[in-house]
């Protein structure tokens, strides 16, 4: 099961593994990976306030509980999946290091 805050992440990811994936097709996602633009910015902001896009995300963290291991980011929806997960065993968190910063 995939949870993507995005339709291009699981457009790019059920094509690479060929309708492999598993996920929840109509739920409210941001077209693109990138924000790069103040409209798109604004879409994604106030998707905050609106009770379906958190009802959706819970749909999703509670999905991903039930999976027996977890390759995310760093992220408070994964971070819910494995707090309420009685099946995860595993846990694997990926960076990017384009955005990794030594400096403090």
């Amino acid at each position: 099961f995939v949870a993507s805050d995005n339709k291009e992440s699981l457009e790019l990811l059920d094509r690479r593994y060929q309708g492999m994936i598993k996920f929840f097709p109509y739920m409210l996602r941001f077209p693109k990976i990138l924000i790069d633009n103040h409209d798109d910015w604004s879409w994604d902001y106030d998707q905050f306030f609106m009770r379906p896009w958190w009802q959706e995300s819970f749909i999703e963290a509670m999905t991903l509980a039930r999976c027996g291991g977890l390759i995310c980011r760093e992220s408070n929806l994964a971070n819910m999946a494995v707090v309420f997960s009685n099946s995860i065993r595993r846990v694997t968190r990926v960076y990017d290091a384009n955005k990794l910063s030594l400096n403090f």
